[in-house]
């Protein structure tokens, strides 16, 4: 019970800095969208771009493609590190097709399932953040398409494939985790993070 109480009080404490980082992060790393917004220069065709790279709408849309996903890797992360008793156990086991040799093995021993497990944590923390704050955009982005590939590979929702837990919808060749990877791919590919995120500031002090 104590254990559960403390995990729950550092729980608060993460989320109140991870606030901090977020108004920051919107504060300074966003101040060409706020403008764009407020001068309406979205609907004009007149208006110049804030960036040489994109138009002012292909800046804010993938701005705004690696800040929802970020949030999405980042709850999932701080969801399974607030729950002592989450394990990746449950999805490993229940594993079909060619990697379910290797599932069974990573289940088997205690120690290589304790480190999935915490990769499995920290990673979609890390993930979440990078994504999120725009720090190191490029890597995270690559990071999670890996993450999701692997998720894709041991569920692959192909034909005679039946899970014990249910989906979310019914797939068939494609799911959540294939489309969020093809997602994070184009967002490595047309990086943001070094005009709307945290990277920008990591230019200035690189000159």
């Amino acid at each position: 019970m104590d254990e559960i109480v403390s995990k729950m009080c550092w729980l608060k404490y993460f989320c109140c800095l991870h606030l901090l980082i977020i108004l920051t992060t919107l504060s300074f790393s966003f101040p060409s969208i706020s403008y764009v917004i407020k001068q309406g220069l979205i609907m004009s065709s007149k208006s110049e771009p804030l960036s040489s790279e994109y138009s002012n709408s292909q800046l804010i849309g993938l701005s705004l493609l690696r800040v929802l996903i970020g949030w999405h890797f980042l709850y999932e992360g701080v969801a399974k590190l607030s729950n002592p008793h989450w394990s990746s156990a449950a999805f490993l086991l229940d594993t079909k097709w060619a990697l379910s040799g290797i599932a069974n093995s990573l289940v088997s021993n205690p120690s290589t399932l304790n480190i999935v497990d915490h990769l499995n944590m920290w990673g979609l923390t890390a993930i979440g953040l990078s994504l999120m704050c725009g720090l190191f955009s490029r890597w995270g982005s690559l990071a999670g398409a890996l993450l999701l590939l692997l998720y894709y590979l041991f569920h692959p929702p192909l034909v005679g494939l039946e899970y014990s837990k249910p989906t979310e919808g019914s797939y068939l060749l494609i799911d959540k985790n294939l489309v969020e990877a093809c997602a994070l791919f184009v967002l490595a590919k047309f990086p943001t993070g070094h005009i709307t995120g945290l990277d920008r500031f990591l230019q200035r002090l690189r000159r």
